[in-house]
């Protein structure tokens, strides 16, 4: 019973992994915005352009609107919150 009132409970709800592709120029500030969202950045991968994989919940998806960021390989999978 012990082990039980020291759980904590974890809430997670659907969201997607992303990857957003940005030029050198622009990468900072969507590092910003994103961190300020609190959507979480998972990898970071530099080519031509910078390659960023996020986490993000539904309900947030339309910040990456607000921000005017181009998405590729959108896949669904639980994010923890």
């Amino acid at each position: 019973m012990e082990a039980l009132n020291k759980a904590e409970f974890v809430k997670k709800s659907i969201g997607y992994e992303i990857k957003l592709q940005v030029s050198y120029k622009d990468a900072e500030k969507l590092k910003y915005e994103l961190e300020k969202n609190k959507i979480k950045i998972i990898k970071t991968k530099y080519n031509e352009n910078i390659e960023i994989s996020i986490e993000i919940p539904e309900e947030k998806l339309e910040i990456l609107e607000k921000i005017n960021v181009e998405t590729q390989n959108s896949t669904k999978k639980y994010v923890e919150i």
